[in-house]
């Protein structure tokens, strides 16, 4: 498995910090070498800890990333689709429940449910117009399910003064629900990493490839502290980058390929 040793990388790399973080509070209690003992003791439990985590959370990210990157294709494929292809597409998936449907211009109608069911896939996203088209394709008796990427907050108040009537369906149940019908588009002609990812200035510091720099910035500083008269300043501040360090090798995010 290729991220087993990454993860086993990461959890040394909690050990080493939890280590040297417990041994700078232990010894100032109980003198060497019990406290590198108890040091030792605990860092132990913790990569294996860590190590058991780990692995299990780079199974559920790998799954998510997966799954986001064929939410994406699907949004970019409905939307580059004409209306009426992007119709066939959803009046096949309900059909394939043994339900009836009757297609109209803007969206599949279900009969004898008396609902209707509107993809609204387009780059400029669902404005309200596109739910006045809605309501107005429909009957006082029956009810509207707009599909789309995401619905912005502004047309969804403007959406519920229709007393419930139209229901928002969002990208996400949009792939499971056609998934589970095998109705997926295939005809994607554009690749989610087209899309520009614009980080922040937290997301730029708290990046994997940093952890390394504030490792060596708290042993540093660590070290240093033996050198000058306010020790205290240093240990605490060489433990903030180590703390930093163990954050940005966990938790920080790491550079696409390609990007």
């Amino acid at each position: 498995m290729k991220t087993l040793p990454i993860a086993i990388l990461d959890s040394a790399f909690s050990a080493f910090i939890s280590f040297i973080l417990a041994f700078l509070i232990i010894n100032f209690y109980i003198e060497r070498p019990f406290s590198i003992i108890f040091s030792v003791c605990l860092s132990i439990p913790i990569f294996i800890i860590a190590l058991d985590r780990i692995k299990k959370a780079n199974l559920l990210k790998s799954a998510s990333n997966k799954k986001k990157r064929e939410i994406e294709n699907m949004i970019y494929s409905l939307c580059l689709l004409d209306r009426t292809k992007v119709l066939q597409v959803f009046e096949r998936a309900i059909n394939s429940l043994d339900v009836k449907t009757i297609k109209k211009k803007y969206g599949v109608f279900i009969d004898n449910k008396n609902c209707a069911v509107f993809p609204m896939f387009n780059f400029d996203g669902i404005t309200k117009t596109d739910v006045v088209k809605v309501f107005n394709a429909i009957s006082k008796t029956q009810k509207a399910y707009i599909l789309g990427e995401k619905m912005t907050d502004d047309v969804k108040i403007f959406m519920d003064r229709f007393n419930g009537q139209i229901e928002f369906i969002n990208a996400e149940q949009t792939y499971d629900f056609l998934e589970k019908t095998d109705c997926l588009p295939r005809e994607s002609m554009c690749s989610s990493s087209q899309r520009q990812n614009k980080n922040g200035f937290f997301k730029r510091l708290i990046n994997k490839k940093h952890s390394a720099k504030f490792l060596i910035f708290g042993i540093v500083l660590i070290l240093s502290s033996w050198f000058v008269p306010i020790k205290m300043y240093y240990v605490i501040c060489g433990c903030a980058f180590l703390m930093l360090s163990l954050i940005c090798r966990l938790y920080g995010q790491e550079k696409e390929r390609g990007k």
